[in-house]
Protein backbone atom coordinates (compact mmCIF):
# COMPACT_ATOMS: atom_id res chain seq x y z
CA UNK A 1 0.00 0.00 0.00
CA UNK A 2 3.01 2.19 0.80
CA UNK A 3 4.31 1.56 -2.10
CA UNK A 4 1.50 2.42 -4.16
CA UNK A 5 0.89 5.48 -2.50
CA UNK A 6 5.02 6.38 -3.20
CA UNK A 7 4.09 5.73 -6.87
CA UNK A 8 1.07 8.06 -7.05
CA UNK A 9 3.15 10.86 -5.18
CA UNK A 10 6.13 10.35 -7.65
CA UNK A 11 4.12 10.52 -10.51
CA UNK A 12 2.06 13.67 -9.67
CA UNK A 13 5.27 15.29 -8.62
CA UNK A 14 6.29 14.74 -12.24
CA UNK A 15 3.17 15.95 -13.60
CA UNK A 16 4.20 19.50 -11.76
CA UNK A 17 7.75 19.73 -12.01
CA UNK A 18 8.75 23.22 -13.18
CA UNK A 19 11.59 23.48 -15.33
CA UNK A 20 14.19 26.72 -14.68
CA UNK A 21 14.44 29.58 -17.30
CA UNK A 22 17.69 30.20 -18.88
CA UNK A 23 19.10 33.05 -20.62
CA UNK A 24 18.33 34.06 -24.09
CA UNK A 25 21.98 32.48 -25.79
CA UNK A 26 23.57 34.38 -28.82
CA UNK A 27 24.69 32.33 -32.05
CA UNK A 28 23.30 32.20 -35.46
CA UNK A 29 19.80 32.25 -34.41
CA UNK A 30 19.55 34.23 -31.26
CA UNK A 31 21.14 37.57 -30.10
CA UNK A 32 19.95 38.16 -26.78
CA UNK A 33 21.13 42.23 -27.33
CA UNK A 34 17.97 42.01 -30.26
CA UNK A 35 15.60 40.46 -27.74
CA UNK A 36 16.79 43.52 -25.36
CA UNK A 37 16.71 45.79 -27.67
CA UNK A 38 13.25 45.23 -29.33
CA UNK A 39 10.85 44.42 -25.88
CA UNK A 40 12.45 47.50 -24.79
CA UNK A 41 9.91 49.11 -27.39
CA UNK A 42 6.64 47.44 -26.20
CA UNK A 43 4.77 49.34 -23.95
CA UNK A 44 4.37 48.46 -20.05
CA UNK A 45 1.07 48.24 -20.41
CA UNK A 46 0.98 46.20 -23.60
CA UNK A 47 -0.59 42.50 -23.34
CA UNK A 48 -4.42 42.57 -24.44
CA UNK A 49 -4.68 40.81 -28.15
CA UNK A 50 -7.19 41.97 -30.62
CA UNK A 51 -7.83 41.26 -34.03
CA UNK A 52 -7.60 42.98 -37.13
CA UNK A 53 -10.90 45.08 -36.32
CA UNK A 54 -9.99 45.75 -32.92
CA UNK A 55 -11.80 43.63 -30.64
CA UNK A 56 -10.34 41.68 -27.70
CA UNK A 57 -13.35 39.02 -27.54
CA UNK A 58 -12.96 36.82 -30.69
CA UNK A 59 -8.91 35.58 -30.24
CA UNK A 60 -8.82 32.02 -31.74
CA UNK A 61 -6.14 29.35 -30.71
CA UNK A 62 -6.04 26.05 -33.00
CA UNK A 63 -4.42 23.08 -32.29
CA UNK A 64 -3.24 21.10 -35.03
CA UNK A 65 -6.39 22.62 -37.05
CA UNK A 66 -8.77 21.81 -33.80
CA UNK A 67 -10.03 24.91 -32.43
CA UNK A 68 -9.64 24.56 -28.39
CA UNK A 69 -10.52 28.30 -27.70
CA UNK A 70 -11.76 31.42 -28.70
CA UNK A 71 -12.14 34.48 -25.85
CA UNK A 72 -9.99 37.38 -24.49
CA UNK A 73 -6.32 36.65 -24.34
CA UNK A 74 -3.53 38.27 -22.28
CA UNK A 75 -0.03 37.75 -22.88
CA UNK A 76 0.98 40.80 -20.55
CA UNK A 77 3.11 37.28 -18.60
CA UNK A 78 5.31 36.76 -21.21
CA UNK A 79 5.91 40.03 -22.39
CA UNK A 80 7.10 39.90 -19.02
CA UNK A 81 9.24 36.82 -18.51
CA UNK A 82 10.93 38.44 -21.60
CA UNK A 83 11.90 42.00 -19.88
CA UNK A 84 13.40 39.53 -17.12
CA UNK A 85 15.19 38.37 -19.61
CA UNK A 86 14.00 34.13 -19.83
CA UNK A 87 14.64 32.10 -22.04
CA UNK A 88 12.73 28.80 -22.74
CA UNK A 89 16.06 26.33 -22.89
CA UNK A 90 13.91 23.12 -23.99
CA UNK A 91 12.67 25.39 -26.90
CA UNK A 92 15.38 26.01 -29.33
CA UNK A 93 13.03 28.86 -31.27
CA UNK A 94 12.18 30.91 -28.76
CA UNK A 95 13.74 34.15 -29.15
CA UNK A 96 15.13 33.33 -32.35
CA UNK A 97 15.03 35.33 -35.31
CA UNK A 98 11.61 34.37 -37.41
CA UNK A 99 12.28 35.47 -41.01
CA UNK A 100 8.54 34.35 -42.64
CA UNK A 101 8.02 33.59 -46.52
CA UNK A 102 6.80 35.76 -48.90
CA UNK A 103 3.42 33.54 -48.29
CA UNK A 104 3.59 33.66 -44.23
CA UNK A 105 3.98 37.82 -44.94
CA UNK A 106 0.83 38.23 -46.65
CA UNK A 107 -1.20 35.53 -44.52
CA UNK A 108 -0.12 37.47 -41.47
CA UNK A 109 -0.33 40.55 -42.66
CA UNK A 110 2.79 41.78 -41.78
CA UNK A 111 4.76 44.50 -42.76
CA UNK A 112 8.24 43.22 -45.29
CA UNK A 113 11.15 44.17 -42.88
CA UNK A 114 14.74 43.36 -43.18
CA UNK A 115 16.38 40.40 -42.46
CA UNK A 116 16.23 38.99 -38.71
CA UNK A 117 13.65 41.82 -38.12
CA UNK A 118 11.13 39.52 -36.03
CA UNK A 119 11.42 37.46 -33.40
CA UNK A 120 9.88 34.45 -32.23
CA UNK A 121 8.47 33.40 -28.40
CA UNK A 122 6.65 31.13 -26.92
CA UNK A 123 3.53 31.41 -24.96
CA UNK A 124 2.74 29.33 -22.03
CA UNK A 125 0.63 30.26 -19.53
CA UNK A 126 1.97 28.27 -16.67
CA UNK A 127 4.79 30.14 -15.00
CA UNK A 128 5.88 31.63 -12.19
CA UNK A 129 8.50 34.45 -12.80
CA UNK A 130 9.21 35.33 -9.16
CA UNK A 131 10.98 32.03 -9.03
CA UNK A 132 12.19 31.85 -12.75
CA UNK A 133 10.24 28.29 -13.50
CA UNK A 134 7.40 27.71 -15.82
CA UNK A 135 5.72 24.09 -16.19
CA UNK A 136 5.70 22.03 -19.48
CA UNK A 137 3.42 19.30 -18.45
CA UNK A 138 0.46 22.14 -17.17
CA UNK A 139 -2.09 22.00 -20.74
CA UNK A 140 -3.61 25.66 -20.80
CA UNK A 141 -6.52 24.02 -22.96
CA UNK A 142 -7.88 20.43 -23.59
CA UNK A 143 -5.27 18.32 -25.78
CA UNK A 144 -2.67 21.52 -26.06
CA UNK A 145 0.69 20.04 -25.14
CA UNK A 146 3.67 22.17 -24.84
CA UNK A 147 4.99 24.39 -26.09
CA UNK A 148 1.45 24.55 -27.64
CA UNK A 149 0.21 26.63 -30.94
CA UNK A 150 0.66 30.06 -29.31
CA UNK A 151 3.37 32.56 -30.38
CA UNK A 152 4.52 35.97 -30.46
CA UNK A 153 6.24 37.80 -32.90
CA UNK A 154 8.35 41.11 -31.99
CA UNK A 155 9.58 43.39 -33.76
CA UNK A 156 12.30 45.62 -33.93
CA UNK A 157 10.52 48.32 -33.70
CA UNK A 158 8.43 47.08 -30.77
CA UNK A 159 5.34 45.70 -33.20
CA UNK A 160 4.13 42.89 -31.12
CA UNK A 161 1.37 39.87 -32.89
CA UNK A 162 -0.36 37.39 -31.52
CA UNK A 163 -0.35 33.63 -33.75
CA UNK A 164 -3.15 31.12 -31.78
CA UNK A 165 -2.49 29.04 -35.23
CA UNK A 166 1.33 28.21 -35.49
CA UNK A 167 1.15 24.76 -36.79
CA UNK A 168 -1.70 26.17 -39.60
CA UNK A 169 -0.71 24.58 -42.90
CA UNK A 170 -1.58 28.14 -45.01
CA UNK A 171 0.36 30.33 -42.48
CA UNK A 172 -0.68 31.80 -39.11
CA UNK A 173 -3.53 34.17 -38.63
CA UNK A 174 -1.65 36.95 -36.96
CA UNK A 175 -3.22 39.30 -34.24
CA UNK A 176 -2.37 42.82 -32.64
CA UNK A 177 -0.92 42.61 -29.44
CA UNK A 178 0.33 46.67 -29.35
CA UNK A 179 -0.84 48.19 -32.52
CA UNK A 180 0.80 51.17 -33.50
CA UNK A 181 -1.50 54.22 -33.68
CA UNK A 182 -2.55 55.27 -36.98
CA UNK A 183 -0.38 58.32 -37.80
CA UNK A 184 -0.83 60.62 -40.87
CA UNK A 185 2.60 60.46 -42.83
CA UNK A 186 3.88 56.68 -40.93
CA UNK A 187 4.04 54.56 -43.65
CA UNK A 188 6.37 51.96 -42.43
CA UNK A 189 4.43 52.10 -39.50
CA UNK A 190 7.35 52.14 -36.66
CA UNK A 191 4.93 54.83 -35.07
CA UNK A 192 7.42 57.72 -36.71
CA UNK A 193 7.28 60.48 -39.21
CA UNK A 194 10.39 61.07 -40.45
CA UNK A 195 12.43 60.44 -43.83
CA UNK A 196 12.03 56.40 -43.96
CA UNK A 197 8.72 56.74 -44.51
CA UNK A 198 9.12 58.61 -47.74
CA UNK A 199 10.68 55.40 -49.45
CA UNK A 200 8.05 53.36 -47.81
CA UNK A 201 5.44 55.58 -49.63
CA UNK A 202 7.01 55.34 -53.16
CA UNK A 203 7.44 51.31 -52.16
CA UNK A 204 3.28 51.94 -51.55
CA UNK A 205 2.40 53.36 -54.49
CA UNK A 206 4.37 50.89 -56.80
CA UNK A 207 1.23 48.79 -55.61
CA UNK A 208 -0.83 50.67 -53.58
CA UNK A 209 -3.53 47.38 -53.33
CA UNK A 210 -0.58 44.95 -52.13
CA UNK A 211 0.53 47.58 -49.60
CA UNK A 212 -3.20 48.09 -48.47
CA UNK A 213 -3.47 43.83 -47.96
CA UNK A 214 0.19 43.30 -46.27
CA UNK A 215 -0.85 46.42 -43.73
CA UNK A 216 -4.17 44.86 -43.26
CA UNK A 217 -5.40 48.34 -43.56
CA UNK A 218 -9.26 49.33 -44.33
CA UNK A 219 -10.33 51.95 -47.04
CA UNK A 220 -10.31 54.57 -44.34
CA UNK A 221 -7.63 53.82 -42.36
CA UNK A 222 -5.40 53.73 -45.55
CA UNK A 223 -6.60 57.86 -45.87
CA UNK A 224 -5.86 58.22 -42.37
CA UNK A 225 -2.05 57.64 -42.91
CA UNK A 226 -1.72 58.65 -46.15
CA UNK A 227 -3.76 61.70 -47.70
CA UNK A 228 -1.56 63.97 -46.35
CA UNK A 229 -3.32 66.80 -49.06
CA UNK A 230 -6.36 66.20 -47.85
CA UNK A 231 -8.17 65.82 -51.32
CA UNK A 232 -9.43 62.01 -50.21
CA UNK A 233 -7.19 60.22 -52.03
CA UNK A 234 -3.48 58.40 -51.83
CA UNK A 235 -1.15 59.17 -54.69
CA UNK A 236 1.86 61.41 -55.62
CA UNK A 237 0.74 64.18 -54.36
CA UNK A 238 0.85 62.99 -51.24
CA UNK A 239 4.56 61.79 -51.82
CA UNK A 240 5.08 65.76 -52.19
CA UNK A 241 3.21 66.86 -49.40
CA UNK A 242 5.47 64.16 -46.80
CA UNK A 243 8.69 65.49 -48.50
CA UNK A 244 7.59 69.16 -47.64
CA UNK A 245 6.52 68.29 -44.46
CA UNK A 246 9.72 66.76 -43.67
CA UNK A 247 11.73 69.68 -45.53
CA UNK A 248 9.98 72.30 -43.05
CA UNK A 249 11.04 70.45 -40.41
CA UNK A 250 8.51 68.54 -38.74
CA UNK A 251 9.35 65.22 -38.45
CA UNK A 252 8.85 63.58 -35.30
CA UNK A 253 11.40 62.13 -33.02
CA UNK A 254 9.16 60.75 -30.72
CA UNK A 255 7.30 57.50 -30.84
CA UNK A 256 4.27 58.46 -31.34
CA UNK A 257 3.78 62.84 -32.25
CA UNK A 258 1.98 65.01 -30.46
CA UNK A 259 -1.54 65.62 -31.23
CA UNK A 260 0.01 69.23 -32.21
CA UNK A 261 2.09 67.27 -34.49
CA UNK A 262 -0.17 65.73 -36.29
CA UNK A 263 -2.30 68.72 -37.16
CA UNK A 264 0.28 70.75 -38.16
CA UNK A 265 1.05 67.65 -40.51
CA UNK A 266 -2.27 67.85 -41.82
CA UNK A 267 -1.88 71.69 -41.97
CA UNK A 268 1.14 71.98 -43.59
CA UNK A 269 0.34 69.68 -46.05
CA UNK A 270 -3.12 72.04 -47.07
CA UNK A 271 -1.24 75.04 -46.63
CA UNK A 272 1.59 73.27 -49.48
CA UNK A 273 -1.23 72.29 -51.64
CA UNK A 274 -3.36 76.22 -51.53
CA UNK A 275 0.06 77.83 -52.38
CA UNK A 276 0.38 75.42 -55.69
CA UNK A 277 -3.38 76.03 -56.20
CA UNK A 278 -2.20 80.07 -55.93
CA UNK A 279 0.57 79.83 -58.52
Amino acid sequence: MRLILFCVVLALASVVKADNFGSFPNNSTHSSAAVAAAIANVPLTAGTVFDRSGNSNDIEVLNFGTLVYTGPINVASTLQRIRDGYFISDESDDGGYFNPTSTETSVMKLAVEPHNYYLEFMVWPSMNLSAGTYTPSNEPYPGVTFPGPMRLLIGAGGQVYFTGDHYGSDGFAADLVNPVPLILGDFNGNGHVDAADVLALEQALANLPNYQTTKGLSDAQLLTIGDLNGDGKVNNADLQALENYLIAGYGSSDPVPEPTSIALLGLGALAITARRRSR
